[in-house]
């Protein structure tokens, strides 16, 4: 687990421009803004000679809310946790061929990435301002979400001469 383990200072600047500090408790708090555990497994298969096909799933878990300093600088929020996004599991397929032609490097490859069209958060922010009614709560309804990407996929043809 990445907490925080000591007392922190941060600064912002004033309406007169004037560089202000204060101090803040996020003692015990885990790490925002990365998910802390993630494992990845990946199967390649060469039925042939310079042809190839992978398979590779990546899961993400205990991934919290990024904070500002502000939501622990009263000492009745010391130590608040943020919110904790869904954990979750993106699927991707590789493929790929090299043409054995003399002299000349040519590959021809295929990703499909989020294969099976997993719906997720891949980042969020606590108790954020730019909601349209911000709340201050730690929890989801509080927080701004970016959703991760649905599925898609790419080709691409790669000349070495």
């Amino acid at each position: 687990d990445w907490t925080w383990n000591t007392v922190a200072t941060a600064s912002f600047e004033d309406g007169n421009g004037v560089l202000q500090y204060f101090e803040f408790d996020p003692k015990g708090v885990h790490v925002g803004d990365a998910a802390q555990i993630q494992a990845a497994g990946m199967i390649r298969y060469e039925p042939i000679r310079n042809l190839y096909f992978k398979l590779k799933y990546t899961y993400f878990a205990k991934h919290y809310a990024d904070f500002q300093p502000e939501d622990l600088d009263e000492e009745d929020l010391y130590g608040r946790e943020s919110w904790k996004t869904p954990s979750y599991g993106l699927m991707d397929f590789h493929a790929g061929y090299k043409l054995p032609i003399k002299d000349v490097d040519l590959r021809i490859s295929f990703n499909a990435l989020n294969l099976l069209g997993t719906k997720y958060i891949s980042d969020a922010r606590n108790n954020d301002s730019f909601n349209r009614q911000p709340f201050d709560d730690f929890d989801a309804k509080s927080a701004s979400v970016f959703f991760g990407q649905g599925f898609r996929y790419s080709t691409s043809i790669k000349l070495k001469i």
